[in-house]
């Protein structure tokens, strides 16, 4: 539990940022001064562009789609080429937190080619896994409705963009195409094994690179490449061209930089890699849906800050996936995969075997009723969830597998089971403000935090009651901490996370 969180957090008693250390043998692509402002994420929208928050106006800019410049295009016309979910790279200037001017916008896709497989949450595409969630934007030819993955079938040529991770491409973007639309595929991915000079491992995709391909460099284990080319006998994918590439953003040295993306590994308490971007955190570092201490691989970040020597040391580190519930589970449903909690059990939890990190415990089936449960997560809005709220969790640790429950209080739907604790362990519930009753309660996901209980009120401006009600609003991020016994929770400490 954590009662209140700073957000200037203070890591360590001094703190230099060395960075002549910070390079660590880092490689960037690009090199020199980025000028003032680099932003690379997914297209959220248009008017002109909108990218981490930031709307850039791209009259001047020169688009470059997949290697090709197409020069400044109308704000009318940028559909054409770009769309919403789209990871793009923005070149620039960034004037404030919403504002900008670019000056090149670039895109280049993850992946393009056949699926060969899939299930309800991914696809197989030349061997690599495409993961699919509820933030994959989908566009599929002929379906004029939003689409989703049911509308992708196994044979579709697929355009994919999104974050390389280690379970696979996490997509932000899926374009459905019918077989036959296309005839040369592409692949970027890292180079596992190469068989006498000719045979490259990429996934479980296997890269002929002995039929004319042409590349300028020597491959070698562990290099991140792109590939073109045609699949051949066996399905291994004949290259025709084959570049080096970098991960990293394309330049050493802006005065600002925000980037979006998941974490690919953690070395220490004040540096972590998003993407395959080095970023540090500092004592200056605020953050925003969560503390350094939550930073772990598979979540999704956004860090804004400077880019020094090649890493990007953060002034602001916000967590997209903001909601958070603790409390000991009362129903399971192992046949959905869904869980509630004693605390609050109209607030329905989704576990997903490929989007969800799991702690505490080897699978979803060895959580029982009365074990306290820690989630991280976002909210879906789906027509299948029949509780009043629904989250699916990116993260779920199981703090204690002892139960504290007092007796099974029968089954719960689908083969799942419900149990109630009477013993007191800690509760916390983060999430937007959905309503305010001045001086008297706040709307958290559908719960009421009565604040009569309340002693710790925390947050700019914020000391105490008065102050908190005079600058809370609808929207606003929370975080509530107490104590459960039983099913109810006394609250004693709330922030809000400005």
């Amino acid at each position: 539990m954590r009662s209140p969180r700073l957000r200037n957090l203070c890591l360590m008693t001094a703190f230099v940022i060395g960075l002549a250390a910070c390079g660590g043998g880092t490689q960037v692509a690009g090199g020199g001064i980025g000028g003032t402002g680099i932003s690379q994420g997914p297209i959220t929208g248009f008017g002109s562009i909108f990218v981490n928050g930031v709307e850039f106006n791209t009259d001047s800019a020169t688009i470059i789609k997949d290697g090709t410049t197409i020069g400044p295009v109308s704000t009318p016309d940028l559909k054409n080429y770009l769309k919403v979910g789209m990871v793009v790279t923005v070149d620039g200037d960034i004037a404030n937190s919403t504002s900008g001017t670019a000056a090149t916008v670039t895109y280049a896709k993850e992946l393009q080619g056949p699926i060969t497989a899939k299930s309800t949450d991914t696809l197989t595409v030349l061997g690599q896994t495409v993961i699919v969630d509820n933030l994959t934007k989908i566009e599929v030819a002929g379906v004029t409705s939003p689409a989703s993955i049911a509308d992708i079938k196994v044979g579709d040529i697929v355009e994919v963009s999104g974050f390389s991770t280690a379970g696979g491409i996490r997509a932000t973007y899926i374009e459905a195409k019918q077989a036959g639309t296309t005839a040369e595929y592409e692949l970027k991915g890292t180079i596992s094994a190469i068989t006498n000079n000719t045979l490259l491992t990429i996934g479980n995709q296997t890269v002929d690179i002995n039929g004319g391909a042409s590349f300028n460099f020597t491959p070698k284990v562990g290099d991140y490449v792109e590939v073109k080319g045609t699949l051949g006998a066996g399905g291994n994918l004949v290259a025709s061209s084959m570049e080096l590439e970098s991960r990293t953003l394309n330049t050493t040295n802006a005065d600002k930089a925000e980037l979006q993306g998941y974490v690919t590994s953690t070395s220490s308490a004040t540096d972590f890699v998003l993407n395959a971007q080095p970023v540090q955190i500092n004592s200056q570092t605020k953050f925003s849906g969560g503390i350094a201490a939550d930073i772990k691989p598979g979540l999704i970040l956004e860090v804004e800050g400077s880019l020094v020597n090649g890493t990007l040391i953060a002034t602001k580190i916000a967590f997209e996936d903001n909601l958070e519930l603790e409390g000991t589970v009362h129903t399971i449903d192992t046949n959905t995969k869904a869980l509630t909690l004693d605390s609050y059990p109209d607030i329905s939890i989704s576990f997903s075997d490929i989007l969800t990190e799991l702690e505490g415990v080897n699978t979803f089936i060895d959580i029982t009723p009365g074990n306290l449960v820690k989630v991280r997560g976002r909210k879906l809005d789906v027509a299948t969830c029949t509780l009043g709220q629904c989250v699916l969790a990116t993260q779920l640790s199981v703090e204690s597998t002892s139960s504290a429950s007092s007796g099974s209080s029968g089954t719960g739907s689908s083969g799942g089971s419900s149990g109630g604790t009477s013993t007191s362990t800690s509760a916390e519930l983060q999430g937007p403000v959905d309503n305010i009753v001045p001086g008297q309660s706040i709307t958290v996901l559908g719960v009421t935090v009565n604040t009569a209980s309340i002693t710790s009120f925390s947050g700019d401006g914020i000391s105490d009651s008065a102050t908190f009600f005079d600058n809370v609003k609808i929207g606003d991020l929370v975080d509530v901490t107490g104590t459960q016994v039983g099913t109810a929770v006394t609250w004693d400490a709330v922030e809000v996370d400005n």
